[in-house]
C-alpha cells in the first residue's frame, strides 16, 4: 500500500470518528434535554407534588397551592377542583389508590383532604390528627400497594397511620427523635409493613407498619 493511501485512510478514519463523536454527543445532549410542560402557578409558586395515575398514565397531579389535573400527560392543566383549604403556601404531598385511582389523598397546611371524584371535590380527612388552630403540615404521604385503604402521614415529627381510607387516623411512632420532622415517606412495595422515613437530620426505617424506627 502506498504512502499515500495509507494516508487518505487515516483522513477517512479520523473524519468517520469525528462524525460519530458528533452525532452520539447529539443523540446524548437531546436525550436529556427537560422542558417545562406546566402547569402556571400563582405566586411564582415551586410544584411540591406529583402523582401518576397508575392506571391512565397520562393523568397527571401537580400540586402547590391547590391541586392541578392533566388528562393529557401534561399537555394542558385545569385547577383540579374545590375543597381544598384557602392557603397558597399549600398542598405539600399527593396519593393515589393504586385500585381505585379516582380516589386521591393531598397533604396540605390543613391536614389531609380526600377526592373520589379524580380531584374534582375534597373534603378534609384529619380524624384524630394532631390539627391545631386549623393549621396540620402534612408534607409525607405514603398508601399500601396491597392494602390501599391504609395510609401514613408523616404531621410534625409523628407518623399517623388509617386503616379506613383516611376516615380515622392514629398515631404510630413512638420513638421517632423529637424535631425529626417527617418530610418523605415510602413502603417497601413487597414488604409493606416496612416503611422508611426521611427526617431532618436522617433516615428512619421501621419494620413493623411505623410503630417503632431505627
Amino acid at each position: 500500500m502506498s504512502k499515500n493511501t495509507i494516508v487518505r485512510v487515516v483522513l477517512f478514519t479520523t473524519l468517520l470518528l469525528g462524525l460519530s463523536t458528533a452525532f452520539t454527543g447529539r443523540a446524548s445532549a437531546e436525550e436529556n434535554i427537560w422542558t417545562g410542560i406546566g402547569p402556571t402557578i400563582p405566586y411564582s409558586g415551586y410544584i411540591s407534588a406529583l402523582a401518576v395515575d397508575p392506571v391512565t398514565p397520562g393523568t397527571l397531579y401537580a400540586a402547590r397551592g391547590e391541586v392541578y389535573k392533566s388528562i393529557d400527560g401534561g399537555a394542558s392543566w385545569l385547577a383540579a377542583g374545590s375543597g381544598l383549604p384557602a392557603d397558597p403556601s399549600g398542598v405539600f404531598s399527593l396519593a393515589i389508590d393504586p385500585t381505585l385511582p379516582s380516589t386521591v389523598y393531598a397533604g396540605t397546611a390543613g391536614g389531609v383532604y380526600k377526592s373520589m371524584a379524580g380531584g374534582a371535590s375534597w373534603l378534609a380527612a384529619n380524624n384524630g390528627l394532631g390539627i391545631t388552630d386549623g393549621y396540620g403540615y402534612i408534607y409525607a404521604m405514603a398508601i399500601d400497594p396491597f392494602a390501599p385503604n391504609i395510609l401514613y402521614v408523616g404531621l410534625g415529627d409523628v407518623v399517623y397511620k388509617s386503616a379506613d381510607g383516611g376516615e380515622n387516623w392514629q398515631q404510630v411512632s413512638v420513638d421517632l427523635p423529637v424535631s425529626a420532622y417527617v418530610y418523605s415517606l415510602v413502603i417497601d412495595p413487597k414488604m409493606p409493613a416496612t416503611l422508611y422515613a426521611g427526617t431532618y437530620g436522617s433516615v428512619y426505617k421501621s419494620i413493623d407498619s411505623g410503630a417503632h424506627w431505627t
